[in-house]
């Protein structure tokens, strides 16, 4: 008799700058084998190439690092979080951090089908002056819409863009701060947003900060 999961676990996780330059699919492997290391009881797929079962949340922009990445797992055994928690930071590589573990309900709809939105902060090199770049974020929130092109497609970046401002801070450089909508087909990319505003995305930081989740349905 197959065994079944008893329980699954949403982990909030930081890809490190050591990490920026890896993309979705070696991002997942990555926590492949941290998971192998950990010695959790962790469920495995079906077939004749048996995979870690592991759902991470929405592809993070290469380059870009994330406080906020999100994932979830399926184990064999009903462990506390703090265990699961533990058993990971003991098993994770340079520039991968685990922040959070939650318990949550086996039958909760797919973290991918979860998120509606990501938050973006984004430090630009030599920034100086803002004057220029206040001008440009008004223009583009005033924008009806802000066509782009993305691998030969044309498509309207403006609904995507949630949300747009400079963040000033005394005690830090002038920095961006942008919320833009995920969904399928949907997804607003803050290097576009950057282009958009006339900076060159390689002269800038651009880290997750924050990742929305829809309501989970009752049942």
């Amino acid at each position: 008799m197959n065994e079944v999961p008893l329980s699954r676990y949403r982990i909030q996780f930081q890809k490190g700058d050591l990490l920026r330059y890896i993309g979705h699919l070696d991002l997942h492997r990555t926590i492949e084998r941290t998971l192998r290391r950990s010695k959790l009881p962790v469920d495995y797929s079906k077939g004749f190439n048996p995979r870690v079962k592991l759902n991470l949340s929405s592809a993070l922009p290469l380059g870009c690092t994330s406080i906020a990445e999100l994932a979830d797992i399926w184990l064999l055994s009903d462990l506390k979080t703090s265990d699961v928690l533990k058993a990971l930071r003991s098993a994770a590589p340079p520039g991968l951090s685990f922040h959070t573990v939650e318990q949550i309900d086996l039958k909760t709809p797919s973290l991918q089908s979860q998120i509606n939105a990501v938050e973006y902060r984004v430090q630009i090199q030599a920034m100086g002056d803002t004057t220029s770049l206040v001008e440009s974020v008004r223009l583009i929130l005033d924008s009806e819409e802000l066509l782009r092109d993305r691998r030969g497609k044309r498509y309207d970046l403006r609904p995507l863009i949630q949300q747009l401002e400079i963040c000033m801070d005394q005690s830090a450089p002038a920095s961006l701060r942008m919320i833009l909508q995920v969904g399928e087909g949907t997804t607003g990319r803050p290097e576009e947003v950057l282009s958009a505003l006339g900076i060159d995305p390689a002269e800038a930081h651009i880290e997750r900060t924050q990742v929305f989740l829809e309501p989970t349905p009752l049942s």
